[in-house]
């Protein structure tokens, strides 16, 4: 409490933050506003974008529709999106897409971040990739990659698989069988046309992340006219530890399906006691002799981070409308949860 107080006063933190223990909240406390302008305090029930974090929604998703055979992850994509060239969507998975592998990154290309803020839909998104495939090299490129490589494209498309396996819109499934299950009554996407205790995000105006607040600018998550798979949601410190707990209790997930989720699926980063991998749609971390499973998130005015200690039983959630803010945090309290 002490720490996040002294954060504040140099306004290095802003944000709502919740430790709990066996499902049993331990800390809970919320700090600098929501509303710089209007000075709307940040509430423990305070709704936070939440970025790549809200991958794990989709990964879960897909994981369902999985364990209600409706999917195999060793479907190819082209059995869900046909409108991808086979060269690629005969040979990646949607295995592929969970683990990062599929080698189809688009966000450096230019050009594509802006057609993708045009496109109306997921079905139209699709669309959008296709026209800049050709920009990921030569036609014999091979696919998929042998190797991590971080890709939002990746899981905008599982977004289409969702809604296309399901037979219905990709936040409609996710409310019935994610949201629903998990007692998550706060969780959204930012796409909404209105969406209450929202906070505003703020950055320097140096460039991300650069405090203090003096000439902060306001960041605008909702660009895009549908929710973005990739990480276009929103939700609370509470309702992030009901989907943690959902999660481990195997509300969501058949077993061996969680531990397919949680396994070192992929290579990160192999450094000498600080190893980080990724499973099917979860970070999944080792370090001071601890496993730690979740996901973070970074945009603009946006840093949150969701850690899961499947042996310690602890679970962390930090969210904050900073930039860059909520990894620092989480570092300070996983260094407190390991010293117990």
């Amino acid at each position: 409490d002490a720490y996040l107080e002294e954060l504040a006063q140099h306004d290095l933190f802003s944000g709502a933050v919740l430790v709990a223990h066996r499902g049993r909240p331990v800390f809970k406390r919320a700090i600098g506003f929501a509303d710089l302008a209007h000075h709307t305090p940040n509430h423990v029930d305070t709704r936070f974008a939440l970025a790549s974090l809200g991958k794990m929604f989709t990964a879960v998703a897909v994981l369902r529709l999985a364990d209600a055979g409706a999917l195999s992850l060793s479907d190819p994509v082209s059995r869900f999106v046909p409108e991808y060239p086979s060269r690629i969507g005969d040979r990646i998975t949607v295995r592929h897409l969970l683990t990062h592998t599929s080698g189809v990154e688009l966000d450096d290309v230019e050009g594509f971040n802006r057609a993708k803020a045009a496109a109306a839909s997921l079905d139209e998104l699709v669309r959008v990739h296709v026209a800049f495939l050709d920009s990921l090299g030569n036609p014999e490129r091979a696919f998929p990659l042998t190797e991590y490589d971080y890709s939002n494209e990746g899981y905008d498309l599982l977004g289409v698989i969702v809604e296309r396996a399901a037979g219905m819109p990709y936040m409609a499934y996710l409310r019935e069988e994610v949201f629903g299950p998990a007692g998550m009554t706060a969780t959204g996407a930012v796409s909404e046309p209105f969406v209450a205790h929202l906070a505003r995000g703020y950055s320097g105006s140096l460039g991300w992340g650069s405090l203090p607040a003096v000439g902060q600018r306001v960041e605008h998550y909702a660009d895009a006219a549908f929710p973005e798979p990739a990480g276009g949601h929103y939700s609370t410190v509470g309702d992030l530890l009901r989907f943690a707990d959902a999660l481990q209790r195997g509300d969501l997930l058949f077993p061996e399906t969680l531990e397919q989720a949680f396994s070192r699926a992929v290579a990160v980063s192999e450094e000498p006691g600080r190893a980080s991998y990724y499973g099917l749609g979860f970070s999944v971390e080792e370090e001071f002799g601890h496993t730690v499973v979740g996901h973070d998130g970074a945009f603009s005015g946006i840093s949150t981070v969701l850690s899961m200690y499947p042996e310690l039983g602890y679970t962390i959630v930090v969210l904050s409308n900073y930039s860059f803010a909520a990894r620092t945090v989480s570092r300070h309290i996983r260094e407190l949860v390991v010293a117990q």
